[in-house]
């Protein structure tokens, strides 16, 4: 098992991007970007914590960057909150719902302050990364896939417990045994809110070193890399067929190497070879993260002079796959 990271755009998130106006005055403004209704996303510990540990009085503003794919545009989370802002001594919190551009989302990151991210469970986290871009203070859970580029000298990691599920399924595919998510203190995200808010010397170290940590090691060419270094260890190995029987069958070396003289990674390592990918879905890259990194990867294996077919095993499903589809011949892909 190979792992290619999700990439980061460090010159379109970055610092310098234009602040996004906001609607509030106040002046410390904490910010979560993803789904409100994923329950592994946990955006209900977040709002809990944040309402027990701030007040109107506080000079304090949590913005709520939904993702409106997942709701239908009927959220009921979204519908509570509204709900909470008629309790007495709330803190202020403003929600968007709309579809942001990816210069108005950067803007996003540096109107705000600090990125917070109690997640249970997740797959890469671009909202993480692209707020350590922007040189935002990031408080997050200290457990799974952020530790691959968070740690204590540039986030602020909230400790966690894991928890086992129910049943052994998860979203309605049956797993082989218990499936379980990490559970962040609620008390712990409390205080480190406080203290990111309290202290903004020492969050700013963190944000620049967060910075840093992206642009050295978590950009889209960093990623590109990472995947052709995979290609190429797979070409350095011989091709192995099935036989009929469904037994192991004889080795192949990939490019004929007993006639041609050629070694198998050397399709690798010469540019303008063919490189097929084959994915349950196309890259639907504005609704997901995976669809996105995937979609990047493509684009730079173009650029790097590859040819590049692209076969989606699945259905489309619910949305208009035609976009997505140009989207890739635009990149010259054939699909």
């Amino acid at each position: 098992i190979a792992v290619v990271p999700n990439g980061i755009d460090t010159d379109l998130f970055s610092p310098a991007a234009k602040p996004l106006p906001l609607a509030t005055q106040k002046r410390f403004r904490f910010l979560y970007v993803g789904s409100t209704t994923l329950e592994r996303k946990g955006f209900d510990i977040l709002i809990n914590a944040f309402v027990k540990e701030f007040t109107d009085a506080d000079d304090v503003c949590l913005v709520v960057k939904d993702m409106a794919i997942y709701t239908g545009g009927n959220n009921p989370l979204i519908q509570g909150i509204e709900a909470l802002r008629n309790n007495p001594g709330t803190p202020e919190i403003h929600c968007i719902t709309e579809d942001l551009t990816p210069e108005d989302l950067a803007g996003l990151y540096t109107a705000c302050t600090c990125l917070v991210h109690p997640y249970r469970g997740e797959g890469f986290c671009l909202p993480i990364a692209e707020a350590m871009a922007s040189s935002l203070p990031v408080i997050v859970t200290g457990h799974g896939a952020c530790l691959d580029f968070c740690n204590d000298g540039n986030a602020y990691l909230i400790p966690a417990r894991e928890s086992l599920l129910p049943e052994k399924r998860v979203y309605g595919m049956e797993t082989v045994d218990y499936p379980w998510w990490a559970e962040p203190d609620p008390e712990s995200l409390r205080r480190l809110m406080r203290r990111v808010m309290d202290n903004p010397a020492e969050a700013a170290e963190k944000a620049r070193a967060a910075r840093a940590t992206i642009v050295e090691g978590f950009t889209w060419k960093h990623a590109a890399r990472a995947a052709e270094r995979c290609l190429q260890a797979l070409s350095e190995k011989p091709i192995r067929r099935l036989c009929a029987d469904g037994t192991q069958g004889r080795h192949i070396v990939a490019g004929n190497a007993e006639s041609t003289g050629t070694k198998p990674g050397d399709a690798c390592r010469n540019r303008g070879k063919n490189i097929l990918v084959i994915s349950p879905t196309l890259p639907t890259f504005d609704r997901d993260s995976g669809s996105f990194r995937l979609f990047q990867i493509i684009r730079i294996l173009r650029r790097e002079g590859h040819a590049v077919t692209f076969i989606a095993m699945g259905a489309a499903g619910s949305f208009d796959a035609a976009p997505y589809i140009q989207a890739l011949k635009d990149l010259g892909v054939t699909v």
